[in-house]
């Protein structure tokens, strides 16, 4: 089996969120391997019960507040000596991890408790 080299953590800034974090960076760590942190804002603009003036501006808070929270994210697991990196997208969640993961040629992808 082949040594991972990059993961991808899906984060959703949930409560068990850094639980899934510490795990990720421990290891990184231990195996000289990459996080990739990766948090994506899934709105459904095709609903016919949601106004698409309303659907624009809860994604841009959503967007915003999400990156805030990724900064924040970044900012602590560098300080602790990590080697990692983050992103906030928009789509489906299926699509976009598998997306990322080819761009990001990763080896593995870590999924929380709560899913993505």
């Amino acid at each position: 089996m082949k040594e991972a080299k990059k993961i991808i953590v899906l984060v959703d800034f949930l409560e068990d969120t850094d639980e899934v974090i510490d795990y990720a960076v421990s290891i990184a760590a231990e195996s000289s391997v990459a996080s990739h942190f990766l948090h994506i804002v899934d709105i459904y603009k095709d609903d016919p019960l949601l106004d698409n003036l309303f659907v624009e501006r809860c994604e841009k808070k959503l967007i915003a507040n999400a990156e805030q929270r990724m900064a924040r994210l970044l900012a602590k697991t560098s300080a602790g000596g990590a080697e990692c990196t983050g992103e906030v997208v928009t789509g489906k969640s299926i699509e976009k991890i598998i997306e990322r993961a080819n761009v990001c040629h990763s080896d593995l992808i870590m999924i929380g408790p709560n899913g993505f």
